[in-house]
């Protein structure tokens, strides 16, 4: 008895001895000292189908390397840089941030011109359609990039560790929607830049340019709860895509980039309102009128709409995992 209790307390021990070194141990000696960027970027190379275990080992990276691995904030946000279509290599991220927003605010901004030039031959004043144009399509630019970030963590391998990073889920939503913030506000002052090179740098005062600033900062943080409730509902779809692609060019015709959204019939227009993008397009109109007041009463308003669309994509979101743990399927959800 002595010697199998013997041999009982050494299995016991070895067994022991093996926990430290269990798959998740090693996982988590492996990922010290390794950014999740650089460990996103390997596993897509060396295993793309791989989405389970990425996020399962990202999860146990950042409870084994703490501070080496650096706040959860900061692991969100660049998982989440890491993560966009669109930023995989330098090339590729130029084009997402100054090359694509450029272009398609100058082709918007043409649009406007060419159909000012129409309605009144003796129009000079280009500021207005140029600004609405710079928002509108930044707005648009905001809404699809958010949805098909979002819309994409089911192969990116990022919802796992939403679920699993073993850190506040406001704290980790929180770098998420910062990063893609940030990215949004970048792309709007490159074309900020674009169309004050177009229309001239003196054809606002400079106030009205920091207010222009300003406005684009608000636009793209009112447009974000439309971009997570389009991501939320393309997670219920069989293609992750169609539904942020078909927005993407939807709402430029119909939120007043090219044309204010009073050229529609009434009822029509009226809905449309619902979405915070028609008033942050008609506050830029007002703003290069010069009337500051309405177009601050604008900016309010969208902020306000917006949060309404984001509270709207939680709830969605909330629902959706319920129902898809009821049914035993989280599939749906990215995983």
């Amino acid at each position: 008895m002595r010697m199998g209790g013997r041999r009982l307390s050494g299995a016991v021990r070895r067994v022991s001895c093996g926990c430290r070194q269990g798959p998740a141990r090693r996982a988590a000696a492996r990922l010290r000292g390794r950014d999740a960027g650089s460990i996103m970027k390997d596993e897509r190379i060396m295993n793309p189908g791989n989405v389970g275990n990425i996020g399962t080992t990202l999860a146990a990276g950042t409870a084994a390397g703490g501070r080496r691995l650096g706040s959860s904030f900061a692991v969100a946000f660049r998982m989440t840089l890491r993560s966009m279509p669109s930023m995989g290599s330098v090339p590729t991220t130029i084009v997402q941030i100054v090359a694509a927003p450029v272009f398609n605010t100058l082709f918007y901004m043409m649009l406007a011109w060419s159909g000012a030039l129409l309605a009144d031959p003796s129009a000079s004043d280009g500021a207005g359609p140029a600004i609405a144009a710079l928002v509108g399509s930044g707005c648009v630019g905001v809404c699809t990039l958010v949805a098909e970030t979002l819309a994409n963590d089911r192969f990116e391998g990022t919802m796992p560790y939403m679920l699993l990073g073993g850190s506040s889920a406001l704290v980790l939503w929180a770098g998420r929607i910062g990063a893609m913030l940030v990215v949004g506000v970048l792309s709007d002052l490159a074309s900020l830049l674009a169309v004050m090179a177009t229309v001239g740098p003196f054809a606002l005062s400079w106030a009205h340019w920091l207010l222009v600033a300003a406005l684009i900062l608000v636009s793209s943080l009112a447009c974000l709860g439309v971009g997570l409730l389009v991501a939320v509902a393309s997670l219920a779809m069989s293609d992750e895509l169609f539904l942020s692609n078909t927005v993407g060019y939807v709402l430029p015709l119909v939120c007043g980039v090219v044309a204010p959204v009073s050229v529609f019939p009434r009822p029509f227009a009226a809905v449309l309102y619902v979405l915070p993008l028609p008033w942050l397009t008609d506050a830029a109109r007002d703003l290069a009128a010069g009337d500051e007041v309405r177009a601050g009463i604008g900016m309010g308003v969208a902020v306000a709409i917006g949060a309404a669309w984001g509270l709207l994509a939680v709830i969605g979101r909330r629902l959706a995992m319920t129902i898809n743990r009821r049914h035993d399927n989280v599939t749906g959800l990215g995983i």
